[in-house]
């Protein structure tokens, strides 16, 4: 019998979850079959094009704060008329924080949030991302930077 794939809150995710596949999508009709879970759960996704529409998706990225020093987390979007559009970042360690993207920048709150749960001494921003999706043979690369 295959083995089923991982379904978990959002905000569990981990480096190593990236590692195993490197792109998690919200699964709203599994959510809705499984007693214990609700619309912040996850799982793994594939893609055999790139697709036009999407829901909202993590991948695994590179991430790093302003002093260089590299960041656990993921880069969440969602692709619009076959274009990835990047609505912000995941930060997946020590705790969880989503940084919130309003074009290139992150609101002060989750500044003072994330460096309240975060190395508070690390200068963070501007922070630089970078992801590439895999679809079928295509590969979609995202990048840039939050101040």
């Amino acid at each position: 019998m295959p083995k089923k794939a991982p379904f978990k809150p959002c905000q569990e995710l981990t480096p190593a979850d990236f590692d195993q596949f490197p792109i998690w999508g919200f699964d709203l009709a599994r959510a809705e079959s499984d007693p214990k879970a609700d619309e912040t759960w996850v799982s793994p996704v594939q893609f055999k094009n790139v697709p036009k529409f999407s829901d909202g998706l993590f991948v695994g990225a590179e991430i790093a704060a302003a002093d260089g020093s590299p960041v656990p987390g993921a880069v969440c979007l969602r692709f619009g008329n076959g274009k990835p559009q990047v609505e912000g970042l995941a930060i997946l360690g020590p705790q969880y924080c989503f940084l919130f993207l309003d074009g290139k920048k992150v609101g002060e709150e989750t500044k003072r949030a994330l460096k309240k749960s975060h190395r508070p001494s690390t200068k963070w921003f501007p922070i630089t991302f970078r992801a590439a999706i895999k679809c079928g043979s295509k590969q979609v690369t995202i990048s840039g930077s939050a101040e």
